[in-house]
């Protein structure tokens, strides 16, 4: 009798770890492919991906496409404000793609980042997961959204992140040796590994915190651990946006869509008409350093940059002036409505060849995004400053379009 209990107590003792194990590797990966919006910031930052709904199973297939950048990758607008509010499962880029190609796709990024935290999100995403129970191979293909509203100026605030701030960034541009030692950085930068300096620190923080050694093993447990956790400040902000009014018509965006003349909201997002040469020039380095330490990091995967308008660029303006959102001090908020086309074709240029120097392709999205814009708003009407869901439709099949072609690099168009 005292034996057979025994032999029940360790039965049951040694079925724990297996019941765990089986939530882990079977449960769990379904599990959170059906969470819904929100639910999946939560989670820890290499099991957001199995959280998104953009793929056939529960793990990615091994010929993934991943989307890299900032919340324009992620799907941030009004789609998932109105899933937040729902419980729904938003329009974004990656499932936009998943439909038209037949293909698993997963986005990777920071929602206030850039270039530079989108790189290190994949690379620390997938290093990370080899310790859990559903580890991500690397993608065959990989796509950067590149804001032309953001995206400079994030680069260039990482440089000045990296030299101690704003007042040494000036004297670096007045002082060929300080000039000097930064090149030397980014070029460093460019082979180096996610554990040491800059890009480690990056990735504890997009990461939020580091696992313990425990949640790596029993996803399960961390991810009941995650749900009880506070809110990450994204997450946050979204739900606060969502709470707001959309913003009133201006009276000075004059824009025709749908056949009619529409006023748009003032402070549209714009690309930066104010940088100077020198920072451009800076901005620019530090693009072809994330591009090649993704290209080193990931040698395998064809690596293509997608150029996206930003906000006052994706419609055909037909006022005197634009009001647009000021970034910097001293910015003036009006300027004639053919100037920020001007700087959009200057800059799309810069990222064009920056892309191909660095071995990757490129995809001009403007066209496209203009010509759905052309029938309806793209944008709003809540978040003006993210696409909606029709935008990601039109990105989507215009990126589906793109790679279904023998081009890698298309070059840009004119405004």
């Amino acid at each position: 009798m005292f034996l057979r209990s025994g032999r029940a107590v360790w039965g049951a003792l040694l079925a724990v770890p297996l019941l765990l194990a089986g939530f882990d590797r079977l449960v769990y990966p379904a599990l959170t492919s059906r969470l819904p919006a929100g639910v999946g910031e939560r989670l820890a930052m290499t099991d957001r991906p199995l959280a998104q709904s953009s793929k056939a199973g529960t793990s990615p297939a091994g010929d993934y496409l991943a989307l890299l950048g900032d919340g324009h990758a992620l799907g941030y607008g009004d789609g998932l404000l109105a899933a937040l509010a729902s419980g729904g499962r938003p329009m974004t880029p990656a499932l936009a793609l998943h439909r038209a190609l037949n293909r698993d796709v997963l986005a990777f990024g920071a929602a206030q980042g850039g270039p530079v935290q989108a790189a290190v999100a994949l690379y620390g995403t997938l290093e990370e997961s080899r310790a859990t129970p559903h580890p991500l191979p690397p993608p065959r293909q990989a796509l950067l959204l590149f804001s032309e509203a953001d995206d400079f100026g994030e680069l260039l605030s990482f440089i000045q992140e990296t030299v101690e701030g704003e007042e040494g960034f000036e004297t670096l541009l007045q002082s060929p040796p300080m000039q000097q030692q930064l090149g030397e950085m980014i070029v460093k930068m460019r082979g180096t590994p996610i554990e040491d300096g800059v890009w480690r620190d990056l990735s504890e923080d997009l990461a939020g915190r580091v696992a313990e050694p425990w949640e790596k093993s029993w996803t399960g447990l961390a991810f009941l651990k995650r749900l009880r956790e506070a809110k990450p400040p994204a997450l946050q902000r979204l739900e606060v946006k969502r709470a707001e009014a959309p913003p009133p018509a201006g009276t000075v965006n004059q824009a025709t869509v749908g056949g009619k003349e529409v006023f748009l909201p003032d402070r549209l997002a714009a690309p930066p008409l104010t940088m100077e040469g020198g920072k451009l020039q800076f901005a620019g380095r530090m693009f072809a350093a994330v591009l090649g330490y993704l290209k080193q990091n990931f040698p395998e995967t064809d690596l293509r940059v997608v150029y996206l308008p930003s906000v006052v660029n994706a419609y055909a303006m037909s006022g005197a002036q634009v009001f647009i959102q000021r970034d910097e001090k001293d910015w003036k908020e009006r300027y004639e409505t053919a100037l920020p086309a001007q700087a959009s074709n200057a800059l799309c240029g810069l990222a064009a060849m920056v892309s191909r120097q660095e071995g990757a392709g490129f995809y001009d999205a403007r066209p496209a995004l203009r010509e759905k814009a052309r029938e309806a708003a793209i944008h709003g009407p809540r978040d003006w400053h993210h696409l909606n869901p029709q935008g990601y439709e039109a990105l989507g099949a215009a990126l589906a379009d793109y790679l279904k072609q023998d081009q890698r690099n298309q070059g840009c168009g004119a405004l």
